[in-house]
């Protein structure tokens, strides 16, 4: 299995695991969940605006969309699909912890 460089998984362990049949199948491992300790006071609070995509407003404020995971991690959203309310006010780290990734 292989995991590309600034994925939400890179650095997490992976276990191989030999079925009965002689197949292999890999177990990825939990991955650390990024948090607002992470990121320190380095954020940005705004309104949610009804139809905005993470990765949106991953690549407004990083310039690259594939970190969409970390504004949903910090605002604890489980399900990227869930229905945010407008004027939700969430927190999008600044662009020097994204510059980090």
């Amino acid at each position: 299995m292989t995991i590309l460089t600034g994925s939400r998984y890179e650095g997490v362990d992976i276990t191989p695991i030999l079925q009965s049949d002689g197949t292999q199948r890999s177990f990825l491992h939990n991955r650390k969940i990024t948090s607002e300790k992470d990121i320190g006071e380095d954020f940005t609070i705004t309104d949610f605006i009804t139809g905005e995509e993470w990765d949106s407003l991953s690549f407004q404020r990083s310039g690259k969309a594939r970190l969409w995971w970390i504004i949903c991690d910090i605002n604890d959203i489980i399900d990227p699909h869930e229905k945010i309310p407008k004027g939700t006010k969430i927190k999008i780290p600044d662009q020097l912890f994204f510059a980090s990734r």
